[in-house]
């Protein structure tokens, strides 16, 4: 229970929880009907725990499918442009089933990373913020043109990054 609660939950987190419950309780309220399945199935089926594990996995592996474990986000150098990287991030967190903790620390170092970028004028143009995940690692990279400081080099851009480990 509390990896549940530790973690972010998405719909489909919550219905993979929701339906492992339940097919366990209903193992339990369905006994005339277990016992009538074959040995090698009622060892399976007749235990709730081993019910609801089996349902959880096959759910966990079904939808897995389809999600990316990176996502970017292109934003404008204004401070109404936060509010879009922290729903951003607080979304990819739950499709992850990162933890809380983790996906806040890096709201907070994103967003006074791009505070100081926006007040300082130190970007030309749109950031990029990209996001890869996996169970152990949150890494978050900010990319932006940067404004050249010689004169000899006037109106020319180009990348700095700033890569940041959770």
């Amino acid at each position: 229970m509390e990896l549940i609660v530790s973690r972010m939950l998405d719909i489909r987190r919550v219905f993979m929880i929701g339906c492992s419950i339940i097919a366990g309780l209903a193992s339990i309220q369905l006994t005339n009907v277990i016992q009538q399945l074959p040995p090698s199935l009622y060892s399976i089926i007749g235990s709730p725990f081993a019910l609801a594990s089996l349902i959880a996995i096959l759910l966990n592996l079904l939808f897995r499918i389809g999600i990316a474990k990176s996502a970017a986000l292109r934003i404008e150098p204004k401070l109404e442009a936060l509010v879009d990287v922290m729903s951003f991030l607080e979304d990819r967190g739950a499709v992850w089933g990162a933890r809380r903790q983790v996906i806040q620390r890096a709201q907070f170092a994103l967003n006074e990373l791009l505070e100081v970028m926006i007040e300082m004028k130190l970007s030309d143009g749109v950031i990029d913020v990209q996001c890869r995940f996996d169970e152990y690692y949150l890494d978050v990279i900010a990319l932006y043109p940067e404004i050249f400081i010689k004169t000899i080099k006037k109106g020319r851009k180009r990348y700095r990054n700033c890569l940041y480990y959770w």
